[in-house]
């Protein structure tokens, strides 16, 4: 099974990835900080930002099970990256991209 992982830097991710590799499975790690993730077997780390629609829908194809442990720090601010990575996350995924869904 080929599984992707949005948000794969954090601490959530990282654990994502551990379960999935243990698992026996193929997990692509989609991150904006690629270089922090380690290489392994049966890992491909992708860089990408959620907020970028057309990066997600690559990194979504051939998949089959998508994950998101999306998050961002604390802030006052107004924050939508969980809105708008999940509209990105989900639109490739109710087209053919994602196999057996």
């Amino acid at each position: 099974m080929r599984i992707v992982v949005f948000g794969a830097n954090g601490p959530t991710g990282r654990q994502l990835i551990d379960q999935a590799l243990a698992a026996g499975h193929k997990v692509a790690a989609v991150t904006r900080r690629p270089d922090d993730i380690p290489p392994r077997d049966r890992l491909t780390v992708v860089g990408a930002d959620v907020t970028d629609a057309e990066a997600v829908e690559a990194a979504i194809a051939g998949s089959d099970a998508v994950l998101s442990a999306l998050g961002v720090s604390f802030s006052r601010k107004p924050i939508t990256v969980y809105s708008l990575g999940a509209t990105n996350i989900i639109a490739p995924c109710t087209s053919t991209l994602c196999r057996g869904w």
